[in-house]
């Protein structure tokens, strides 16, 4: 609770005119029974009432944040939903991308689960006429799930917001990118792996759709196409998770030269990353490359205690 009041006292630190703040803070306080305090943020809301502000799909300051977040010019798309939420702070849309951008700047460490938080407060039950909005209402929705048992009928509200996203614009890849992960969690691999495909025509170079669609592949055990996917988010945007995993993928088909030549690449970006040197250990000893496999678990030993 504590936490919660916190986040929603940074919130109007932001934004002093942040009704829905206030609202949801006042609620804490009743839970708590700091009444006083409570009046006080009920007065507060209603003197500061929720005008969200509509979204145009043909906005050309998203269309510019939405190209930035494709080709991963994370700065430039932080500067320009900075500029946007001056002028727009309940700007849902500009909340969402903030939160993208933030996540891979780790540039603000609340700016990712803050983003969620207003962009629910700011669109759910509310009457969508942009398919940018029904995205970040169903990107809300999604991420607030975490990882934990979800009922069906919650992933389709998430569904239908996407399907909706698609029908205004059909084009909108980052639609079908959501859509696939929520297919995903309902274990639908068929339908995630068509949604991630529609994505990646629409933008070949979308490493998220590459990452994703090769983890499927994977999944049904298609080891062929989730290297190939694999190896293209590598050309573009090469991590060490995704060395680790294409030497899995390599791994699973018992070519484990080229698994360690994958592990060994993932050592090279990051010279602390266990998880490369434990498998890199396994695949040496399926190799029989006892004392190698021997050095890898020392180091991994020593990294744990780290």
């Amino acid at each position: 609770t504590d936490l919660a009041i916190r986040d929603y006292s940074k919130s109007i630190e932001l934004n002093s005119s942040f009704g829905p703040a206030y609202a949801e803070r006042a609620k804490l306080y009743r839970l708590t029974g700091r009444n006083d305090l409570a009046e006080a943020d009920e007065k507060k809301a209603a003197e500061n009432p929720l005008r969200r502000v509509p979204v145009s799909a043909t906005a050309a300051w998203i269309a510019q944040a939405e190209d930035g977040l494709r080709n991963r010019r994370y700065d430039e798309v932080w500067r320009i939903v900075e500029e946007q939420l001056a002028k727009e702070p309940l700007n849902a849309v500009a909340h969402r991308l903030k939160s993208d951008a933030a996540r891979f700047l780790r540039k603000d460490s609340n700016a990712w689960s803050w983003g969620i938080q207003t962009v629910l407060q700011l669109l759910t039950g509310k009457t969508l006429r942009d398919a940018r909005e029904y995205e970040a209402r169903a990107w809300a929705l999604l991420m607030s799930k975490g990882r934990g048992a979800v009922p069906d009928a919650e992933y389709d509200l998430i569904i239908a917001d996407c399907n909706e996203a698609i029908r205004l614009d059909p084009r909108f890849d980052r639609a079908y990118l959501l859509r696939g992960s929520a297919w995903w969690r309902r274990s639908m691999y068929e339908r995630a792996i068509s949604d991630y495909t529609r994505a990646i025509e629409l933008y070949p170079d979308n490493v998220t759709a590459r990452r994703a669609r090769a983890s499927l592949y994977a999944v049904k055990k298609d080891y062929d196409a989730a290297i190939a996917d694999i190896s293209i988010a590598i050309r573009s945007d090469a991590a060490s998770y995704d060395y680790l995993r294409r030497g899995d993928f390599y791994a699973e088909k018992k070519d484990y030269r080229s698994a360690i030549t994958d592990y060994t690449s993932a050592i090279k970006l990051h010279a602390d990353y266990w998880p490369a040197y434990e498998k890199r250990a396994q695949a040496y000893r399926s190799l029989g490359l006892v004392a190698q496999a021997e050095a890898d678990e020392k180091k991994v030993r020593e990294l744990k205690k780290q």
